[in-house]
Formats: C-alpha cells, sequence, structure tokens
C-alpha cells in the first residue's frame, strides 16, 4: 500500500505546464503594455496643461507690463527669444527719461522667478 501512493505520487504532475506559463505571461504582458500607455497618455496631458498655465501666466505679466508702462511694443526690454522675454520680466525693468514712453520709471518683477523657458529645437524665437 505505502509502495502504491509513492509510485503515484512519482507519477502525478509538479508544477505548471509549458502553455500555462506562456499564457500567464502573456495576459501579464498585455496588462503592463495598457497601463504604461495609460500612464504616458496622463504624463502628456499634465505637461500639456503646465505649459498652457506657464503661457497664461506670461501673457497675463506682458498685460500687466504694458498697461503699466504703456509700452505697447515691448521696445523697452529686449527679447528675440521666448526665454530671454521671461527672464526680463522677471528683473526690474528700468524705463529711462529719454525715451518716447510717457512713463518712465522702475516696473516689475512681474513674473516669478520659478517659470522658466525651454524652446524646442524648431522654436526660432519671436517674429
Amino acid at each position: 500500500m505505502i509502495k502504491k501512493l509513492a509510485l503515484s505520487k512519482k507519477n502525478s504532475p509538479k508544477g505548471f505546464t509549458l502553455i500555462e506559463l506562456l499564457l500567464t505571461i502573456a495576459i501579464i504582458s498585455i496588462l503592463l503594455s495598457v497601463s504604461i500607455l495609460s500612464y504616458l497618455t496622463l504624463a502628456n496631458k499634465s505637461k500639456e496643461s503646465v505649459d498652457k498655465n506657464t503661457a497664461r501666466k506670461i501673457e497675463r505679466c506682458i498685460y500687466i507690463y504694458i498697461s503699466s508702462t504703456n509700452d505697447k511694443d515691448l521696445s523697452q526690454i529686449s527679447h528675440t527669444t521666448s526665454s530671454e522675454l521671461v527672464s526680463n520680466l522677471q528683473k526690474e525693468i528700468i524705463i529711462p527719461q529719454n525715451t518716447d514712453n510717457d512713463r518712465p520709471g522702475t516696473y516689475g518683477p512681474y513674473l516669478e522667478s520659478d517659470i522658466s523657458i525651454t524652446p524646442k529645437s524648431s522654436f526660432t524665437g519671436w517674429k
């Protein structure tokens, strides 16, 4: 009787078959790819949202600058690139007395120093 039990245990399959393992790996890889895609979509949406908020802040600061200095064409601050414009809006702007502007004086800073612009390689600057 004991010999029969020992023999039946030796013949019984132990572990998983190759098909079971392959199915498990396939299911896990499908779930992983779906979760990675949804994560990347959320990450891109959040970056886009941050960029839009930064653009709104810069737009508001330009409007405030124009209304307080009456410098409608932004000629008093150098702005050949977007990052240069942002860095100048983060500093005090001094408009001298001898310019065409009717409001000489010191203005700003209009923008927090934690905002920075890193233009894409295709960006050629403000025109």
